[in-house]
Parts: structure tokens; C-alpha cells; sequence
């Protein structure tokens, strides 16, 4: 499996596996130009643009376990972490990381290096939202009959920065979003209002929603959803 996945990583290898945002940026963000101060007259120089956080799931390294599409059999014992920018696994090798294009990912598992949680993420590619795929890896918080999967993606601001006002921000910024799904098998959706939810389970919507009120379980809370879809799952075809 190591030399197949081995294999794997060389097609896969980019020229740089930390891409630079900065480099994506206009010239015009990036360049030390001199202005004239609109109150004494003065030239000062603006300082370049930077980028603001950075385009990981998680930014350290951590222990995992990888199952790609064209091998089932797992391989474990390498470091990773998840760039959403670029869609890619990046994996620390001996002569430094090396990216594996997320399309060849089937399943990942990893140990967080500093707190030690484990977390598993699937292939968006195998759920779909109103039958459209999705694409990159999606973390899986419950697995069943109905799963629940959190979705993180990115939001780039460009800079605003306006310097006859000198207001604004001369740095692009990066934000992470994220956003829960449940899903009946392939078909994942968004966790939208209380009836709309308990309404999709069907037939067992009024035994899951009073379920839920009994136990003050709330829709649009995490633990609560975990809480709530775990036990779906284990009295699923019971009720």
C-alpha cells in the first residue's frame, strides 16, 4: 500500500504545496507605491498588502489515517493537513509536503496533534445538495441511516484600502465558514427552520420532535443535533 500510495502522491505533486495567496493578488495590492499626504504635502510610502489568517481546516500537522479511490486499503502514519484554497491534501513528507488532489481522497482520519480529538472526514463528492455534488471533504460528526456532516469553506476580502481617504484595509483577509448538513444517504441538506427539519424525517417526525422537546433539544445547535440524530439512528425502524 505505501509504494501504491507513494505513486499516488508523484502524480499528484504540485511545484509548491503552500500556495501564496499574495501571489494571487493585483500588482497594483501587492506593489510599495509612494503617495503624496493630501495634508502637508509629505510623501510616505504604504506599506505592502499581507494576507490575513490562512487557508487550512486546521494549520498544524496532524497523525493520519488516508483511503484514496483507487486503493480501499488505508494508509496510516502520515502527517496532514486540509487547504481549502487549493482542494488539496497536503502531506509532510521526508524531503518536505506534497499535495494529493482531494478528488482522490475516499476517507481520511485524523488525530489532532495538539488536543488529540480524532476527527474522520468523507468526499463531498458523495452527497449531493438539491442534486448537484459537492466537492472537497465534509467532517462526519454522526454516521448512520440520516448522517451529519459539517461543511468549511472560505471567504477571501479583497483590500478596500482607499488612500485619498487613507481609510480602509490595505490586507486581504481570509475567514473560514461552516456550515452543518444532515443527510438521508446521498441526499444531504441544509439545516434550515425547525418545521422544515423535523418535517423531512416523514413518518418519524412526530415521535423525533417530541423526542427532541422532551430533552430540550435545539436544531440549530451542534452537541444538540449529535445528540438528537444518534438516537434517530439507534431507534431507527424501532418507533
Amino acid at each position: 500500500m505505501k509504494r501504491i500510495f507513494a505513486v499516488l502522491l508523484v502524480w499528484s505533486l504540485l511545484p509548491s504545496c503552500v500556495p501564496a495567496l499574495s501571489q494571487n493578488l493585483s500588482s497594483s495590492a501587492r506593489r510599495n507605491p509612494y503617495f503624496t499626504d493630501l495634508l502637508n504635502g509629505m510623501s510616505f510610502v504604504r506599506p505592502e498588502s499581507q494576507v490575513e489568517g490562512d487557508p487550512y481546516l486546521e494549520r498544524h500537522w496532524n497523525q493520519s489515517i488516508i483511503t484514496v479511490y483507487e486503493s480501499k486499503e488505508p494508509a496510516a502514519g502520515y502527517y496532514t493537513r486540509y487547504n481549502l484554497y487549493t482542494n488539496t491534501l497536503e502531506i509532510l513528507m521526508e524531503r518536505g509536503p506534497v499535495g494529493l488532489d482531494v478528488t482522490r481522497v475516499n476517507f481520511l482520519e485524523t488525530k489532532d496533534s495538539l488536543s488529540g480529538v480524532k476527527k474522520q472526514f468523507t468526499n463531498a463528492r458523495e452527497y449531493t445538495i438539491d442534486g448537484i455534488p459537492m466537492i472537497g471533504l465534509v467532517e462526519v460528526l454522526v454516521d448512520g441511516q440520516v448522517s451529519l456532516l459539517r461543511r468549511t469553506g472560505l471567504v477571501i476580502t479583497p483590500p478596500n484600502y482607499n488612500a485619498a481617504l487613507n481609510a480602509g484595509s490595505r490586507n486581504t483577509r481570509i475567514t473560514k465558514t461552516s456550515e452543518l448538513l444532515y443527510a438521508f444517504g446521498a441526499d444531504a441538506r441544509k439545516v434550515k427552520s425547525r418545521k422544515k427539519f423535523f418535517a423531512s424525517f416523514g413518518k418519524d417526525s412526530a415521535w423525533l420532535e417530541k423526542y427532541a422537546s422532551d430533552n430540550k433539544l435545539s436544531h440549530d445547535s451542534e452537541r444538540h443535533l449529535i445528540a438528537l440524530l444518534t438516537h434517530y439512528n439507534e431507534t431507527f425502524g424501532k418507533q
